[in-house]
């Protein structure tokens, strides 16, 4: 019941993942561009524009994450066996 619980669970990490990588890698990648060019003051400008993006994409997926974990547990194939495992390791991650 707990591999089907964090089997139901792992595909909204698995996006949660592809967010984050999807923004930290196009900051480092910007960064290391104007590091190339001697532009530092858009460097730090990228990267801290690329935190403050990662941290309004956070707040968002964690509070759909809350507000829709029915649904999104009934999406991605959750059963009456194993909601209560499911759930619960949801929540967690």
């Amino acid at each position: 019941m707990g591999n089907a619980a964090t089997n139901v669970a792992y595909p909204f990490t698995v996006i949660a993942l592809a967010l984050a990588l999807l923004i930290g890698d196009g900051a480092s990648a910007l960064f290391s561009l104007y590091l190339g060019k001697k532009d530092h003051i858009s460097a730090n400008k990228g990267v801290g524009n690329s935190i403050i993006i990662m941290l309004f994409v956070s707040i968002i997926v964690t509070a759909l994450g809350f507000l829709f974990q029915d649904q999104i547990l009934q999406i991605f194939g959750v059963t009456n066996g194993t909601y209560v495992y499911a759930k619960d390791y949801f929540q967690i991650i």
